[in-house]
């Protein structure tokens, strides 16, 4: 299940999608559903009245750190109604820090990375000592901690797709960055080799890339048009872009499927994975927009964050695919633990000066797990039980910065790149006037008024 939690982002989870239908795979029989808490606004008391009513043997929760605490506040609401059901949690939360997880007495297994081998197992061989085996199971033992070794998924096309059914996929929303509905996500490759201090990625997924077959993907596509209708293909790859030859494939075929299907890539490309003809490529097969992460303006706090890409080839990339019509984003982080006044304001600076037609500033978090939260934690900057149990939000700021004490000043300087960018005619217009639905206009106006109007 997936807990409530603050985000603006109306998603259905992909990841219980693909651990529901392998889980099936490997044992038809079990009665396995997925409830996504953040989708059905669902509160406590809702929640306790609807694990009264289903009384299951375990609850599986996923979480990334900025939801940790509503899932454990949901763990002890679970264990209060039905004392012995089993608590797992897994998820980028657990796979960074299992440890502190298990220090919970209402926590009985933890998984560490990509979980369908292990869990799959564990469910199979739950009423057996066998499940102690499972990969990736982290579990208590005596007085100590057991974690055992993950198993990532080498072929990926073993998988099957997503339960789009037991996510409920037709009940999820049109959210402001798609533009073509109904939109469907999908993963077609995992695994990160880059090593940005600020992610934390790499502890699910690894650092090894692995993909899926462009025909397995497009198998994945006729079926959604098929059953739901879809008109959006967005991928959540880290790194959709790693294998030139594959997205050509992939393309071709899109292209003599006739489908009518678009498609982009909301988490980015990284700027060192496509040139003019791949990105001319993927314009004429359907993909309508691009984003690239440059998270900053300053070339020192760019090397802080081990983020290598080089601003003029940035640059050319940008302008030409705004040239052959693909909606462009950049992506900015404010408040790195390095950075000066100055180098937040060249940010802004190169946010404007290059031709993108959307930005996000997302205040710094120190994602537990990451290179930076390890050498904050040994700095004594930041408190490891406290940032373990805090929400993270992108519209707040975490910390001070080195050169920057006041955090208000921080949040201004977010603010204030937010106003510089969005408020010009050329970005609003086309922002406002970009096939935006009723819901779509109000859910970026509560996010101005949390990012900017800090409410």
């Amino acid at each position: 299940m997936k807990p409530a939690s603050g985000m603006h982002v109306v998603l259905p989870p992909i990841g219980l999608g693909y651990l529901a239908s392998y889980c099936q795979k490997e044992s038809p029989d079990i009665d396995l559903r997925i409830l996504d808490c953040h989708r059905e606004r669902f509160s406590q008391d809702r929640f306790a009245e609807y694990i009264q009513e289903y009384r299951p043997d375990i609850i599986g929760f996923t979480a990334f750190s900025m939801e940790i605490k509503s899932a454990l506040d949901l763990v002890n609401v679970a264990k209060n109604v039905v004392k012995n059901v089993a608590i797992v949690l897994g998820g980028p939360h657990a796979s960074s820090t299992p440890h502190s997880l298990l220090a919970n007495p209402f926590i009985d297994y933890v998984f560490v990375g990509e979980a369908e081998y292990g869990f799959s197992y564990f469910v199979r061989h739950f009423y057996s000592q066998d499940r102690f085996k499972a990969p990736g199971l982290g579990y208590r033992n005596g007085g100590g901690i057991v974690i055992n070794e993950p198993k990532l998924v080498v072929d990926l096309d073993e998988i099957p797709f997503p339960d789009y059914k037991k996510m409920q996929f037709e009940k999820y929303p049109k959210m402001y960055f798609m533009k073509y509905f109904p939109a469907a996500p999908m993963m077609s490759s995992r695994g990160c080799p880059y090593n940005c201090t600020f992610c934390a990625g790499h502890k699910v997924s690894g650092r090894r890339w692995r993909a899926r077959s462009v025909g397995n993907i497009m198998k994945e596509v006729e079926y959604l048009k098929k059953e739901y209708g879809i008109r959006e293909i967005d991928f959540w790859d880290d790194n959709f872009a790693f294998d030139k030859k594959r997205v050509e494939e992939f393309c071709r075929l899109l292209n003599l499927s006739g489908d009518k299907i678009k498609w982009w890539c909301p988490n980015g490309v990284h700027i060192n994975t496509v040139d003019k003809d791949l990105l001319a490529v993927m314009r004429e097969s359907g993909c309508y927009a691009i984003a690239f992460g440059v998270e900053s303006g300053s070339e020192r706090i760019r090397d802080e964050m081990q983020k290598h890409i080089s601003m003029s080839r940035l640059e050319e990339m940008v302008e030409f695919s705004n040239r052959i019509g693909l909606r462009t984003q950049g992506f900015f982080i404010i408040g790195y633990p390095e950075e000066n006044e100055e180098d937040i304001l060249k940010t802004i600076r190169i946010s404007r000066s290059l031709p993108f037609l959307r930005a996000s500033f997302c205040l710094f978090q120190p994602i537990i797990g990451s290179e930076i939260y390890d050498r904050l934690i040994n700095e004594k900057a930041i408190d490891e039980k406290h940032l373990g149990l805090v929400s993270c939000d992108y519209s707040k700021v975490s910390m001070p910065t080195r050169f920057i004490k006041n955090v208000s000043r921080i949040k201004r300087l977010q603010r204030k790149a937010i106003i510089e960018f969005y408020f010009r005619p050329k970005v609003l217009l086309r922002l406002l006037f970009e096939n935006m639905s009723f819901s779509q206009i109000k859910e970026l106006l509560s996010i101005v008024k949390k990012y900017v109007l800090g409410r």
